[in-house]
């Protein structure tokens, strides 16, 4: 490539190489550095093979000389997985620096042309989407508007999907086929991936047969309806879904499309050509004790032999825009009595403090929420299936909804006050003829908060409704909630909370104690930036908080939230409560710092804790924490720090052999991809701090202090070690009373 830099512009130091055994790469890197003018030394067998002279000895520590073992180190141990386990790919880190150094400057680019070039470029080819889920489904849609049609996708299992078939992509590589290959979910492909390297090992060409399109353009959340159009539609699942997302199918296709609902326990065919859309929406368990209406369909589906079909409506999101779609231009909130001052997302990941913070909230007296549980994680689908029915038959439909759809009926939401909330909500019905999703939303809080206090809620334009749905997916998903209740009437907020990811590692792994060869355990590792592509958002807003920083300054950073949402200050928030009565979690409560601080030593080591701040180290340095810079290691040293294994991993049992081996190479690969995750930033230097460093191990009064803030407030911290001093120096100390100043 004309004008790229080259081994001598990154390392003009090295006057020598030394290559110390004889594989592909060694022969090409040798003769590379030769055609620059670099003196090569080969060293090891079978370069004569190949008509080199080799040598049969050398000084590694010569001077200004670059020694490479192409191939690897040998475990001295004679650990047969130790020596499998290990790549020679670090050995030649040189290269990746050559290469990252062009990529800096420019002179190589994630792409070669635009989105309207590409689409030319495309149209006519065999062409494979990589994956199945609604992200690649939507990519097609996307291509479809522009003129280009795919031949397949590739996934796991031999089916069809709107009406193209479903292929393992090795099947499709054996072949040989001059396949077209697109990428849907990766970005920054002139870095590299483990998608770039794997295609590019079978002969496909970045951005030649293959592209990761996200490079390229945004993916649009359309609904399908390029795709769909003039197609022949089933529709399958929930009854009530199914009707609303026909007749949205049916306008917003303007009459191009043939949609039939159908029953799939009384026997159908599907041609590999027709298009099912099965829609039935849960978010939470899947087994029969969580939600037996999903459960049996599934089944169902299984047992029908049908292979063409799309969970694509299964989701929120789809149901968002069908909600945009049909009350555009109208408002969502068109009674005074049910439009509250705020609404309050929590988009809280696991052990983050999810229950913590609805404590610290339960006595606010301007707030109103619901509690854990099924329905609280569903609400959505409730408001938009019972939206703009006649009042009078919206409580007899959530009634059936609930016994349907929860294994007991509602009777296995405990507790839930349903004989009350049925008063409150038969009363509120009587507000409007119909109500939108929205309202219906803010109608069945009002219920509920009524129900489980037995007082009537004052003036709902000076409350808050805190809303954080537990099984919801923190991913981009929960952005489509935001959209679906946002309204310029509204104050609409999302507290995103962190928690650093050293200790919510270790506190991660207890859920793991029961399954602990879960490859979930080190998934977790890979801590998300919750980073998806935009979705628009028109009065909306979002903001961050720290699970340590509430710890640390309840006061500050509470008195913050509430200004935010415009409510009044109040001494509750600093206890956690749960429907007004003391709460604790495993004997921590209120501002206990033991979960800031706690190591959990039983999990990881300090070496341990070390190897997750690199690997999490995009994410502690965008949210303020602690992080190493894997840039300060060679890849060769990282690769021996993350073969050994982790102090939870050294406590599995295993069957046998085979499994123990198959694991640990399973969590070595989930390890070396989040390596390059992390080199990635490291090279771009993208990660911009969001917050200052955390403020660790002072109390919010001594660093009120240490500021300056309120001369009293320093003279009492004055005072409080002027006796601290006193205590040391005293043999014998007596207390005199039992009131709080003996306290």
């Amino acid at each position: 490539m004309g004008g790229a830099f080259q081994f001598q512009d990154i390392f003009p130091e090295i006057r020598e190489v030394v290559v110390c055994g004889c594989n592909e790469l060694a022969c090409q890197f040798a003769e590379y550095l030769e055609q620059q003018c670099i003196p090569v030394s080969r060293v090891g067998k079978y370069w004569e093979l190949f008509g080199y002279e080799a040598d049969r000895s050398f000084d590694p520590d010569g001077e200004n000389r670059l020694v490479i073992y192409a191939e690897g180190i040998i475990s001295q141990n004679g650990d047969f997985y130790q020596t499998a386990i290990r790549s020679v790919s670090p050995e030649f880190e040189c290269i990746d620096r050559i290469y990252e150094a062009n990529v800096l400057a420019g002179k190589i680019k994630d792409t070669e042309t635009d989105f309207a070039c590409l689409t030319e470029r495309l149209k006519g080819k065999q062409i494979v989407l990589l994956g199945t889920d609604s992200r690649a489904q939507d990519v097609y849609d996307l291509l479809y508007s522009y003129g280009v049609d795919i031949d397949c996708f590739a996934g796991r299992t031999d089916r069809f999907l709107l009406g193209k078939r479903v292929v393992d992509v090795r099947r499709l590589l054996k072949k040989g086929d001059p396949y077209v290959f697109i990428d849907c979910a990766g970005r920054h492909s002139a870095l590299g991936t483990e998608n770039v390297d794997f295609f590019d090992y079978y002969g496909y060409r970045r951005n030649k047969n293959f592209f990761m399109i996200r490079d390229y353009t945004d993916i649009p959340y359309s609904n399908l309806i390029h795709v769909l159009r003039g197609k022949r539609i089933f529709l399958a699942g929930d009854e009530r879904l199914c009707e609303i997302l026909a007749d949205y199918l049916v306008k917003a296709e303007e009459e191009e499309v043939d949609v039939k609902y159908v029953d799939l326990s009384a026997g159908m065919s599907v041609e590999e050509r027709d298009i099912l859309c099965f829609i039935n929406p849960w978010y939470g368990g899947k087994r029969m004790q969580d939600n037996p209406e999903v459960w049996m369909y599934n089944e169902k589906l299984a047992a029908s032999g049908i292979v063409s079909y799309t969970d694509y409506f299964s989701s929120i999101k789809a149901f968002v825009i069908i909600d945009e779609y049909r009350n555009r231009g109208n408002e969502k909130y068109t009674v005074e009595e049910l439009c509250p001052k705020g609404i309050f997302l929590g988009r809280i990941p696991a052990a983050s403090g999810n229950i913590f913070f609805r404590g610290i909230l339960d006595g606010h007296t301007q707030i109103l929420k619901w509690e854990y549980n099924a329905i609280n994680s569903n609400l959505p689908f409730y408001c938009i299936r019972l939206a703009n029915i006649p009042s009078e038959e919206v409580l007899a439909n959530l009634k059936s909804l609930l016994d349907t759809e929860l294994r007991f009926g509602i009777g296995a939401v405990l507790p839930f006050p349903w004989r009350a909330f049925e008063k409150c909500l038969r009363d509120l019905l009587l507000l409007k003829e119909s109500f939108t999703s929205q309202e219906l939303f803010v109608l069945f809080h009002i219920a509920y908060a009524q129900a489980q206090s037995g007082e009537k809620v004052i003036d709902i334009s000076q409350k808050v409704i805190y809303w954080e749905p537990h099984h919801f997916p923190r991913d981009a998903e929960f952005s489509f909630l935001e959209k679906w209740l946002e309204s310029e009437k509204i104050n609409g907020q999302t507290l995103v909370m962190h928690r650093e990811h050293v200790v919510w590692t270790g506190s991660n792994y207890k859920c793991y104690t029961e399954n602990p060869t879960s490859l979930n355990a080190i998934h977790a590792f890979a801590h998300g930036l919750f980073e998806s592509d935009p979705v628009s958002h028109g009065y909306w807003k979002e903001f961050h908080v720290r699970f340590e920083d509430l710890k640390l300054h309840p006061e500050r950073e509470l008195q913050l939230i509430c200004e935010r949402l415009g409510i009044l200050w109040s001494e509750t928030m600093l206890k956690t409560t749960m429907e007004g009565e003391a709460w604790d979690y495993e004997g921590i409560k209120d501002f206990d710092l033991k979960p800031v601080f706690n190591k959990y030593e039983e999990y990881l080591s300090e070496f341990d804790r070390f190897r997750v701040s690199l690997l999490s180290s995009p994410y502690q340095k965008r949210y303020g924490y602690t992080y190493e810079n894997g840039g300060k290691f060679s890849r060769r040293e990282l690769q021996e720090m993350f073969l050994k294994p982790f102090r939870f991993q050294e406590k599995l049992q295993f069957a046998d052999e085979m499994e123990h081996t198959f694991y640990f190479f399973q969590s070595y690969e989930i390890l070396r991809r989040q390596m390059w995750e992390v080199r990635r930033h490291e090279v771009l230097d993208d990660i911009a701090p969001m917050f200052r460093a955390v403020e660790i191990g002072n109390s919010a009064a001594i660093q009120d202090a240490k500021k300056g803030e309120g001369k009293k407030q320093g003279k009492d911290i004055r005072a409080l070690r002027n006796l601290a001093s006193l205590v040391k120096e005293t043999k014998r100390l007596v207390l005199y009373g039992t009131g709080k100043d003996c306290e």
